[in-house]
């Protein structure tokens, strides 16, 4: 049995799906917190045609089409695919391994390179092998096969989206646009903090959490959140010096605006000073036209033209 994964749109999304069940049963080995932003469907008319998405409800949700064929899709047909997978049958016995190692080696890597040395034991007579987009299952159980393709998705959904905020942090910081730069890290905050999970299988789940730990550490999900993680931190720092720099401006406008109003409210006192003390002057001496005439020149005029040219400045 052979399973492809590829992404599609919501468009393409196929009609007349149905919860997903795996031998009557439902998806019940990933973690609640999980699935309450996922939704795992299956064609009604075709069953081996699954549709899943996940982190529904954000601005990551990604669907994906995972589609179970008897007979493994040529090279042309599958170029474009973001993973595959092959159960190959051994019925419990380890030693019926070494019939489909070279079937195993020409689907994950289209030569007789791959060995069986490779193959890492999942629980007694199973075992699992990642190579590049691929994964090969040896086991007795297409059930289980069919489960662990279900974590290999996940494993495809998560390096994409979180390849895809790597790089809209990088585009976004170097467009120094920091109303856009806080939307995308609020964003991938969230995303983060709710929807990646570095154990989404139950531990109770004992060979699928081990082979979701397989398949987590081949797709390097580890590293790739620590990075984006860095860039989180990376993105705060800068969120955080424009945040001062704003900031600061605005005490240095503000400080601005109370110097003049100073100079305007000194300038003001001022005049009125001077023009108390020119009372008091002409106070104690008789006014006469000719005292007023003096006055005007040489106390009034003089104020006036100085506060006129202080409000041209």
């Amino acid at each position: 049995m052979y399973a492809y994964i590829n992404i599609i749109s919501c468009n393409e999304k196929p009609q007349s799906l149905q919860p997903l069940r795996i031998n009557q049963g439902s998806v019940s080995f990933f973690i609640n917190a999980l699935c309450s932003n996922c939704a795992f469907e299956q064609q009604y008319i075709n069953p081996n045609s699954y549709v899943l998405t996940f982190f529904s409800g954000t601005g990551f949700e990604l669907t994906l089409q995972v589609e179970f064929f008897l007979q493994p899709l040529t090279p042309e047909q599958s170029k474009d695919v973001k993973a595959k997978a092959a159960w190959f049958n051994n019925g419990y016995q380890t030693g019926n391994n070494d019939q489909y190692a070279q079937s195993m080696s020409q689907f994950l890597r289209g030569s007789d390179a791959l060995q069986l040395d490779s193959l890492t034991a999942t629980t007694q007579n199973r075992y699992l092998v990642n190579d590049r987009s691929g994964l090969a299952y040896f086991s007795g159980d297409s059930d289980q096969f069919r489960r662990i393709v279900l974590c290999q998705a996940l494993a495809v959904a998560y390096s994409q989206v979180m390849s895809q905020c790597v790089e809209q942090l990088t585009t976004t910081l170097r467009s120094d646009d920091c109303d856009a730069l806080l939307s995308l890290y609020e964003q991938i905050l969230f995303f983060n903090a709710s929807d990646y999970f570095a154990h989404p299988v139950k531990l109770e789940r004992h060979e699928l959490f081990t082979a979701w730990n397989l398949i987590r550490d081949h797709w390097h999900l580890n590293e790739l959140n620590e990075e984006l993680t860095n860039q989180l931190s990376s993105a705060a720092k800068f969120l955080q010096a424009n945040r001062d720099r704003e900031k600061q401006e605005a005490k240095q406008e503000a400080e601005a605006r109370q110097t003049k109003r100073d100079r305007k409210a000194n300038f003001a006192i001022g005049f009125a000073t001077l023009l108390l003390t020119f009372l008091s002057i002409v106070s104690l001496v008789e006014l006469t036209p000719d005292h007023f005439s003096s006055a005007y020149q040489n106390w009034i005029a003089p104020v006036i033209e100085s506060t006129s040219n202080h409000n041209e400045h």
